[in-house]
C-alpha cells in the first residue's frame, strides 16, 4: 500500500499554500468520527479540504466531487460534539498561515479569530497524520493550551503525550531522520501530488466500505439461512413418515376386527395382517378396552396426518425463504461496488 509520509505532506503543502494561507472557513463538517471536512474560500475560489485521520488510510487533500460521492460520505443529522466545538471557534475565521514541523506529518492552521469579548486571539488546528496516533487537536496557540482533540488521549495509552482539554500541547517525541524516509511514497507518484492523494484514498476507501459491507451483509445472510437450515431440519425430525402413520391406522382396523376374538384388558393381541397375509403382534394399554385401544390408534394416526400437512405448509414457506436468501446471497457476492450493495440494502433486514 502506498503510504503518505511527510515528503507527501510538504510537497502538498507546498503546492497549494498559496490557497491556504488566507482562506476563510466557511463551513466544517465531520461524517465521522474520523473524518473532517473544511469549506475553505480563499481568491474567489471554494474548495474542500478533507482531513481523514484513519489509522489505515489517514491522509489531507483537497477533495472533488467525483472522489466524494466515490467516498460515499454520509453527513449525521446531528453533529459530533467535535465538530460543534470545531464550529464555535473556527467558523468564518481565516486560516493566516500555515506550517509543517520539520519531518513530521502534521500539518499546523493558524488561524486568527475572536473571542466572546471580541478580543483577537490566535489558535491552532494541528493535523496530526500519524498512523494510531493521529489526531485533530485544536490549542490556544497564545496560551498553548489544548481546547479540544478528536479523541483525547489518557495516561494509560500514552505516558510521554497525553491529550485532552485543558492541557498543554507538546509535539510527539522526535524520530531519527531515517525514520521518516519512504520509498512507497504517494510523493514518488508523478503529476499533480492533490490529484495522487485525492483519487488513490478515495479508491482505498471505497474499496474498504465496500469489503466490510459486503461481509455484513453476507454475515446477516448466512445467519439467517442457518437458521432455515436447522428448522428445516427440525421439521424433518418431528415429521412421522406415512408408513407409520398408516401403521397406527391399520392398527386400530385391526384391532376393530377383531374384537370379538379377544379380551378387554390384555397387553397385547396377534392377528391376521390382510396386507400382508401373515401373523403380527399388537402391543396394547392393558388398562383400556379393545375399542378403547383402537380409537388411540386412530387418534395416534389423525395427529400424525394434521401434523404432517401442518408440516409440509411450513416446509414449503421455509424452502421459499432459501431461495430467496439463497438468491440474495448470490446478489450480495456478484456486487462490484457501494452502490450495488445500496440497491439491495433495503432486502437486508437487521437482525
Amino acid at each position: 500500500m502506498i503510504t503518505f509520509d511527510s515528503t507527501t505532506l510538504k510537497l502538498f503543502l507546498e503546492q497549494n499554500s498559496d490557497f491556504l494561507q488566507g482562506a476563510r472557513i466557511q463551513k466544517i463538517q465531520q461524517p465521522t468520527r474520523r473524518e473532517f471536512i473544511l469549506f475553505l474560500r480563499n481568491k474567489g475560489e471554494a474548495r474542500k479540504l478533507y482531513i481523514n485521520i484513519n489509522p489505515q488510510y489517514y491522509h489531507i487533500c483537497f477533495m472533488n466531487s467525483e472522489n466524494e460521492l466515490k467516498r460515499h460520505i454520509e453527513i449525521p443529522k446531528q453533529p459530533p460534539m467535535f465538530c460543534m466545538l470545531l464550529r464555535k471557534y473556527l467558523e468564518n475565521a481565516r486560516i493566516s498561515k500555515v506550517n509543517q514541523p520539520q519531518y513530521e506529518r502534521i500539518l499546523e492552521f493558524y488561524i486568527e479569530t475572536y473571542n466572546e469579548l471580541s478580543e483577537k486571539i490566535y489558535l491552532c488546528l494541528s493535523t496530526e497524520l500519524m498512523g494510531k496516533h493521529s489526531n485533530v487537536i485544536l490549542y490556544n496557540y497564545d496560551t498553548n493550551l489544548i481546547i479540544g482533540c478528536a479523541h483525547n488521549v489518557g495516561s494509560e495509552k500514552s505516558r510521554e503525550r497525553e491529550m485532552a482539554g485543558g492541557l498543554p500541547y507538546v509535539y510527539p517525541p522526535k524520530k531519527t531522520d531515517k525514520w521518516y524516509e519512504n520509498t512507497n511514497s504517494i510523493a514518488a507518484l508523478s503529476g499533480d501530488i492533490n490529484d495522487n492523494i485525492d483519487n488513490y484514498y478515495a479508491n482505498v476507501i471505497a474499496e474498504d466500505k465496500f469489503k466490510k459491507l459486503q461481509d455484513k451483509y453476507l454475515q446477516s445472510v448466512n445467519k439467517k439461512l442457518k437458521r432455515v437450515h436447522n428448522s428445516l431440519n427440525q421439521m424433518a425430525r418431528q415429521s412421522v413418515s406415512e408408513e407409520k402413520a398408516d401403521k397406527y391406522r391399520r392398527y386400530g382396523d385391526l384391532i376393530m376386527s377383531n374384537l370379538y376374538n379377544n379380551s378387554d384388558f390384555i397387553k397385547s393381541i396377534t392377528v391376521e395382517d390382510w396386507e400382508t397375509h401373515s401373523n403380527i403382534t399388537i402391543e396394547l394399554d392393558e388398562t383400556k378396552t379393545l375399542k378403547d385401544n383402537a380409537n388411540r390408534f386412530y387418534k395416534l394416526y389423525n395427529k400424525a396426518k394434521t401434523s404432517n400437512i401442518k408440516l409440509i405448509e411450513q416446509k414449503q414457506v421455509y424452502l421459499e425463504e432459501k431461495n430467496y436468501l439463497e438468491q440474495l446471497l448470490y446478489s450480495i457476492e456478484s456486487a462490484k461496488n457501494l452502490d450495488d450493495l445500496y440497491e439491495i440494502s433495503f432486502e437486508i433486514e437487521p437482525d
